[in-house]
């Protein structure tokens, strides 16, 4: 029985052997006979293959790009969703010439040629985009030049923070060098938005208020005056971003459609000042009609102030927190932390609305001083006895300018003073030295009355030693009023005391 099994077994395998020895034959023969049909059926498949192949690679660079540029377009819009509120979506096309951008359907569609190099498919269609998508609304209300510089400025955000150096060098070879080389204005305007980006208010100020500038304005046709406000806002924005430790700058814009302050926190003020004059800033500024308020500050201490200043203006009512951006910034050959707090004041509780005591006192002082609007001098503090006497402490925003002058001239006093009924108006220059201010404030006080003075920082207690009796009442005023005033521009106790015959013999 097993033999006979064992016999079919190579009886099947010699027929099934030979059987396909004769058919691999046969076909071996017809391909020998049918070369060029068989290179054709090849050709075929590769065609086939390669095309799927291509196509899955091109597919894939597209998304690549895509997002990249969505991503950054993503963290932007963090701060303002309408600054680049279409995404980016390629199509290939191997006519077109150059790229082309459209919107459908919320998208920017980009229709370009491939290129096998890489760098120049992730320029050309990110400049494509951005030329169509970013700003869409103000866009025709910005400055040519400072329109391509922020378009160029972005762009380089997108290529850093994705692909390193190869498709900037690419951009700088080919786009920049060329076009900042035949354009002077061009060249200044990157290198000022290089400066607020790298102040950490790119994104967070200046496209942002950009934005909302072109919300105000569209759709009305652009004229040289709506360009200019633009260009002015971001030139105060580089002052400020480039400003050196100490230097003093204006850090309110207040024109037309942009009225925005910045407000800087720093330790050493408020070891001096408290976070009460901030809000006393804060206040000011609503009273005056800003719309928004930027709370920038660098390094931890500074940054948990900044907050707590936020906050407590918040819960008086002022402002209202729209968004916190934090970020990391190289200062001095360190890196610091950094904060900016996107705030809209409560214009509700503004004089539009609700005229208070220091509200109208503002207003009053800003329709009679030119000055105050042409922003070459700016009020920092006030202080009311409404009826009775107001003090305001005000500074220069230029440099070999007298601020006092242009508040004092007699027939704009008396002409102020008339509106406010008889209130008496004393105007004191604004220091960043405690000292120097709260003897400022004791005004009608000759500062050379007082002898000395010692302060408490701690609980912002200041007592002032004055020469004799009568220079102690000209600093206290009738019931105490002037001290009164002097206390609530500076927010110091301060306490008058005249010097002691014992002390006077000393000195």
């Amino acid at each position: 029985m097993i033999n006979n099994i064992i016999l079919y077994f190579k009886n099947n395998i010699i027929v099934s052997f030979g059987s396909g020895a004769i058919t691999t034959a046969i076909i071996l023969l017809w391909c020998f006979c049918n070369l060029d049909k068989i290179e054709r059926f090849f050709a075929f498949l590769y065609r086939t293959f390669s095309w799927i192949s291509t196509k899955l690679e091109y597919g894939k660079i597209a998304f690549n790009i895509q997002a990249a540029v969505n991503n950054v377009g993503n963290e932007i819009n963090n701060n303002c969703n309408e600054v680049l509120p279409y995404a980016m979506k390629i199509k290939w096309a191997k006519s077109a010439k150059d790229a082309e951008a459209f919107l459908r359907n919320g998208e920017i569609i980009i229709t370009m040629d491939y290129s096998p190099n890489s760098d120049r498919n992730l320029v050309v269609s990110t400049l494509a985009y951005l030329e169509k998508g970013l700003l869409p609304v103000a866009r025709p209300y910005i400055d040519e030049s400072l329109m391509k510089a922020t378009d160029y400025t972005v762009a380089k955000k997108i290529f850093s923070a994705n692909y390193g150096a190869l498709p900037m060098n690419y951009f700088l070879q080919n786009y920049l060098k060329p076009e900042i080389e035949s354009d002077p204005l061009l060249q200044k305007d990157c290198s000022l938005l290089d400066n607020i980006n790298e102040a950490g208010f790119l994104s967070t100020i200046y496209l942002r208020q950009i934005q909302l500038f072109g919300n105000k304005v569209y759709p009305s046709y652009p004229n040289p005056s709506i360009k200019k406000e633009s260009r002015s806002f971001a030139a105060f924005l580089e002052r400020i971003a480039t400003r050196n430790f100490g230097e003093y700058t204006n850090l309110t814009f207040a024109h037309s459609r942009i009225r925005v302050h910045i407000l800087l926190v720093a330790q050493e003020e408020t070891k001096y000042w408290g976070t009460e004059a901030y809000l006393r800033r804060i206040k000011i500024n609503l009273d005056r009609g800003i719309e928004y308020t930027y709370i920038c500050a660098r390094g931890s201490e500074n940054v948990s102030l900044a907050n707590e200043i936020a906050i407590e203006a918040q819960k008086a009512g002022h402002l209202k927190i729209i968004t916190k951006n934090r970020f990391l910034q190289f200062f001095n050959n360190k890196e610091l932390s950094s904060i900016c707090i996107v705030c809209a004041m409560n214009l509700l509780t503004s004089p539009g609305y609700d005229i208070d005591n220091l509200s109208k006192l503002y207003r009053i002082i800003e329709e009679n001083v030119k000055e105050l609007n042409e922003g070459k001098v700016e009020i920092v503090a006030m202080a009311t006895l409404p009826g009775i006497k107001s003090k305001i402490a005000v500074r220069s925003v230029i440099d070999n300018f007298n601020p006092i002058k242009c508040f004092t001239e007699q027939s704009l006093l008396n002409n102020m003073e008339s509106i406010l009924g008889g209130e008496k108006l004393e105007f004191i220059k604004w220091s960043n030295n405690p000292k120097s201010l709260i003897i400022n404030s004791l005004i009608p006080l000759d500062p050379d009355k007082a002898i000395k003075i010692k302060m408490d920082l701690d609980r912002k207690q200041a007592i002032v030693v004055v020469d004799s009796w009568k220079s102690k009442r000209k600093a206290l005023g009738r019931g105490d009023q002037n001290v009164a005033c002097a206390m609530e521009l500076t927010g110091w106790n301060i306490s008058v005391v005249e010097l002691k015959e014992k002390d006077s013999e000393k000195v």
